[in-house]
């Protein structure tokens, strides 16, 4: 998929005063987000609260979200999405969406998942220097259903891809997923999108 490898990072993606934008804008006072009880929407577990905003309208990806889950600078967002769309050689975008993830002193890891149903590449682009790996898993499931997944102590790591602030990685959306919240760090944000 990527130089034989089902996952690629890329660092400083994009371009310098861009990336510096974003960030100040997602990490800074005014942006709106959207609290959710439990982030990786699986049950709720201690630590699993987090914050999103929607860039794109999940039920037509062409659009720009609007309304309170939106994010206010989606706009600003989709010359990534295009750049992303544009690395991994995708026809669609299939869902775009920041994410917040706060302090938490264990480095809560969220419920391993797939983000969409079906072949698919997934990406995860850091926003900011932070803790709180990605872990990719060397298990695959075409469809979100942690039921059937394998236990933790059954799945063998792939990777995990330390936060750095304009950094991008993107890989096979069907490889199980997930991520933790920071323990060194006040918060940790992202970009995720996916593609087909």
């Amino acid at each position: 998929m990527f130089d034989g490898l089902p996952y690629k990072v890329v660092d400083d993606f994009l371009p310098e005063i861009y990336h510096w934008q974003l960030k100040e804008t997602l990490c800074g006072p005014n942006h709106p987000w959207c609290f959710l009880n439990n982030i990786d929407k699986q049950e709720n577990t201690l630590g699993g609260f987090g914050f999103e905003a929607c860039v794109v309208n999940s039920s037509d990806p062409q659009q720009i979200a609007k309304g309170p889950r939106s994010s206010s600078i989606s706009e600003m967002i989709m010359p990534f999405c295009f750049s992303v769309q544009q690395l991994v050689g995708a026809e669609s975008i299939l869902k775009v969406r920041c994410d917040m993830t706060l302090y938490n002193p264990l480095g809560h890891m969220h419920h391993p998942h797939i983000d969409h149903n079906g072949p698919h590449i997934a990406s995860v682009y850091y926003v900011n220097d932070s803790d709180g790996n990605t872990v990719l898993f060397n298990h695959r499931a075409t469809v979100n259903d942690p039921k059937t997944f394998p236990s933790l102590d059954e799945m063998e790591v792939l990777v995990e891809v330390e936060p750095r602030a304009n950094r991008l990685l993107v890989f096979d959306g069907n490889l199980i997923h997930t991520g933790h919240s920071p323990s060194k760090n006040n918060y940790r944000v992202i970009i995720n999108s996916d593609y087909c």
